[in-house]
This record gives C-alpha cells, structure tokens and sequence, in this order.
C-alpha cells in the first residue's frame, strides 16, 4: 500500500511528533506500505529531497512562503506537490496536525488529484483554534474518512471543537520501541533528576529551577542536568546563576533520542513541568521504559502517560513548591519511587507498546483503503 505522508517537520529535526513519525514509517515499511513524506524545511539545514533508507523526503518553503505572503513560491510549491501526487498515485494519506507548517492547505488545493481515503492524526489540541466549516483546519478534519488523537485529552478536544467527527475518530496512544538498554538501580545517595525537552517557556523547566532552589540545602548532593534548546535556554541559566545553583544543575543541550535513554538511565527521577496542554508527554513514557518515577503536572494528556500515586506524582501547573514537595518525597521514600518506577515500566510495556501502536496503525490504514474501493 502506497501512503503519502504529510508531517509538518521531519527527520534530521528530532522532537515528539518527528521522533513517532520516524519510528512510524520504518515499521510499517517492513508490512510491505511504501511512503514519500511531504513536509516543511525545519531547524535542521536539509535539501529540497533527500532519502532515509530509501524513503523519499520531499521539503518544501512553506512557512516562509505563508510568511512572506510569496503567490509565486506558493504556486511553485503546488506544482510540485501536484507532479509529486501523480506520479506516487497513493493508496492513502496520512496528514499529521500538531506543527507550525499548514500542511492542510496544500492537501486541499490537491485533493483532487489521485483521491485516497485520508487519515488525521493528531499530535496537539484543538482547543482555542478556528476550526469551522470555512476554515482549512474544519475543511481537513470534516472531510477525513478517519482521525486519531495521541490522547483522550486530545480526542476530548477534538469532539468538542467538531462533534462530527466522533463516530469516525479514535485514540492511538504513543508507543515507543524498546531502548535495548537495562534499566540501572535509582540512586538515592547522590540524587540525579533529568529534566529533557525543548527549552521553550511552556515547557515550565524555569518552574523547576525554582523547585530545585528550595531542596539543594537538603541535599547537597543533588544534581540536575536540563538536556535540550530552545529560546528560553539563556533566561534558564541566568535564573540558574541568580539562584547560585551553578554547583548542582547543568545544561547539556540537545542530545540524540538514545542519548535521552542513556541521560534517563542516570537518574533518580524525571521532572516534566510543562504549562500548556500536553499531548501525551513522551518524556514521561521514555522515563517509564527506564523504570524512573516522574513528577508532572496535571495538564493535557500528561494525565495519561503519568497515573498519580502509581507511576508517579501529578501537581498543578506553575506551582514550584509543589513540584519541590513531590521530588523531596520521592527522594525520601526510596521504595515507592522503586515501585512507582517499576509500576510504570510495567504500564509502558502493556499499554504503550510499540507493537500495539503498530497494529493499530496497520488495521487503520487497510480498513480505510478497503472502505474507500467499496466507496468509489
């Protein structure tokens, strides 16, 4: 089955949605599905095509092109895109929503050429955005034969932007495929949190630097390592000198997807205390694949990937001193960390897989391609 792939950005970018959209097509390749990715050029320097094991990559100027209101550039790109759908001729397309590049729009100006049946999956909520009838967002969504959510938080706010699409749309949680690595003892001697992501500000890691302020006093042998970039990386280390914490907390930058599991394997606990409405929180699943409790906030499809009192703790967003009482007590009760990290590991295994994921995927994709023959 040939699937045409749109994706907002794509590999050599590595973040949530590239990281799953990778994973994604290397396996089901390997169920005899051929994919061409059509996405946006991100932060990554990359050329216009290029190849990942033989998937061809097409990237396109589109944000630039939106930017800069350029006709000429959005007409090029049309034209491309047209060529690229008759020659491909897919069986299906797969749009993912959740980026900064309107894949949408140039879905819809070529949905006319070679008709598939059409998945939506998405990597984000809907809340707050314009999504009616005359929207492109509204026109992606009604006229999709499926959609899938990351999270029932997402699919939650899916329904109640479009209540159409609800008998023809379903949850997919993440999965991640197995780190091949051991999980290490957790540490409670020299205590190390981990704190992975973009540094962005509504990944609230300024909150945590604020937490770690008030428990360094009691552990003098706390350390934390922040690993990622983003805008918000030199307010962090200003804050981090502010506070005098240069001695315990240290900026690794953007590290490989393994470099994360190895990083992870490292600590006692992970602290992921974002501020806006979470997907899922992938984080919070590579934690669990390591056997490491997690504190994060109640937000989004956090709720989700972390059971409160089970796998981990759960506290409001943007309050400090709760993100400080959940890790002192994790650092006091060694055993229920031990056991919140193995309940977790557990969870991810069964619930979380990435065989599931697959199958999930898989079983979409041919019902759907059955579906629309029978159709047309």
């Amino acid at each position: 089955m040939r699937i045409l792939y749109w994706t907002p950005v794509f590999w050599p970018d590595i973040g949530g949605i590239e990281l799953v959209s990778l994973k994604h097509i290397e396996h089901l390749r390997e169920r005899n599905y051929d994919f061409v990715v059509l996405t946006s050029h991100g932060r990554v320097e990359a050329p216009d095509k290029s190849y990942y094991n033989e998937i061809p990559i097409f990237r396109f100027p589109i944000i630039q092109a939106f930017k800069t209101r350029n006709l000429s550039l959005l007409s090029d790109i049309h034209a491309q895109i047209v060529d690229i759908k008759s020659s491909f001729q897919p069986d299906l397309t797969h749009i993912n929503f959740g980026g900064p590049a309107p894949m949408g729009y140039f879905h819809l100006k070529t949905a006319e050429i070679s008709p598939s049946p059409v998945l939506v999956a998405l990597h984000g909520s809907l809340s707050g955005l314009q999504s009616g009838p005359g929207t492109i967002l509204g026109q992606v969504l009604r006229s999709a034969q499926w959609t899938t959510a990351c999270s029932k938080a997402m699919l939650g706010d899916a329904h109640e932007s479009i209540p159409d699409i609800s008998r023809r749309s379903s949850a997919v949680y993440y999965g991640l495929p197995e780190p091949g690595l051991e999980p290490a003892p957790l540490s409670f001697d020299a205590p190390h949190i981990v704190c992975p992501g973009r540094m962005v500000a509504e990944k609230g890691f300024d909150i945590a630097v604020t937490a770690f302020a008030s428990l360094v006093t009691r552990y003098p042998r706390m350390r934390i390592t922040f690993a990622g970039d983003g805008s918000a990386l030199t307010a962090l280390q200003k804050q981090v000198r502010e506070l005098h914490l240069e001695h315990a907390v240290t900026f690794i930058g953007e590290v490989s997807h393994n470099d994360v599991y190895r990083l992870i394997n490292q600590s006692t606990l992970v602290v992921v205390p974002s501020r806006w409405r979470e997907a899922f929180g992938l984080v919070a699943l590579e934690a669990a694949q390591m056997k490491r409790p997690v504190v994060a906030t109640r937000v989004g499809g956090l709720q989700e990937a972390v059971i409160n009192g089970q796998t981990g703790l759960l506290v409001e967003k943007g309050d400090s001193a709760a993100v400080a009482e959940a890790i002192d007590f994790l650092l006091n009760n060694p055993t229920t960390a031990r056991q919140m990290g193995e309940r977790g590991y557990v969870r991810a295994h069964d619930l979380f897989s990435w065989g599931k994921y697959i199958d999930m995927y898989d079983g979409l994709y041919r019902m759907l391609r059955e579906s629309f023959k029978h159709e047309n």
